[in-house]
């Protein structure tokens, strides 16, 4: 499976905003198959108790072989709110990173992961 275009709704939004991600997932394989979409943020690096990436969403597609397909994902406070030191979920301001593919943004890119950023203000 190949992934391109990755389209974030807004560059900013603020704390109580939603974003939307929307991806094409492409089987270039022969055989028709499943993935599993994932979607994990970044956070700001504002703390070191911030967590380096979560999943925040998963999606299972069916594409047969030369298919392609739009998968969205929707983002709230719920989404990029972390628990502060108080027991409050809080979104913090500052610049975050959307990875969105077959697996975590981690290693080399191979074109199955796309990130993006924007910026809660």
């Amino acid at each position: 499976f190949e992934y391109e275009d990755l389209r974030l709704s807004a560059d900013t939004i603020p704390p109580d905003g939603v974003l939307t991600a929307q991806v094409e997932v492409i089987n270039a394989g022969k055989r028709a198959g499943d993935e599993v979409v994932q979607l994990y943020i970044t956070y700001p690096d504002t703390s070191p108790r911030n967590p380096i990436r979560q999943l925040r969403g998963f999606i299972r597609v069916h594409l047969k072989a030369g298919e392609s397909g739009t998968v969205a994902f929707s983002l709230d406070h719920e989404d990029l709110g972390l628990v502060n030191d108080a027991g409050q979920r809080v979104v913090e301001r500052g610049e975050y990173r959307v990875s969105v593919g077959g697996r975590q943004p981690v290693g080399p890119a191979t074109g199955d992961v796309l990130t993006g950023a924007f910026q809660v203000i």
